[in-house]
């Protein structure tokens, strides 16, 4: 089983046939090698990914509203935040109008695919909280 019980939910029965194997992560290189130019932009401050997973896309309601949800994010902190925002759908990009001024500064980072792995991500030091689905892989790698 991908997991180690130490990270998972206590269970009062695990069966004697299962063993927990931690982790089933793939080395794909640093961060640095994917993409230097994102490193340099994730050093600039304590960074937060949200990375809904390779299969999410976005309808038109649901980028905004997680707009609205990074705006106040950043409102209230000092972090960026790259955000991995694929459409599902054709919509302009009105959805991203709160975030207007922190686009400007470069604060935030849309991008439709992350140039970076997930796990030499999180690996760089530069990110200080990841937002993702909850799914196995994606837990995983934010607990390595």
């Amino acid at each position: 089983m991908q997991t180690l019980q130490e990270a998972s939910i206590p269970l009062d029965f695990v069966p004697p046939n299962v063993t927990s194997a931690g982790a089933i992560l793939l080395d794909s290189g640093s961060a640095e090698e994917q993409d230097p130019g994102l490193v340099n932009w994730l050093k600039q401050s304590p960074s937060v990914v949200v990375n809904l997973g390779s299969l999410f896309k976005y309808d038109e309601e649901r980028a905004r509203t997680m707009a609205l949800a990074i705006e106040i994010v950043l409102e209230k902190t000092d972090v960026q935040i790259l955000w991995k925002m694929a459409k599902g759908s054709s919509f302009n990009d009105d959805y991203a109008l709160p975030l207007k001024e922190y686009l400007s500064q470069a604060r935030v980072k849309i991008m439709d695919w992350l140039t970076i792995d997930t796990l030499p991500l999180l690996e760089s030091g530069y990110v200080v909280a990841s937002v993702h689905h909850g799914g196995s892989s994606s837990y995983n790698e934010a607990m390595a």
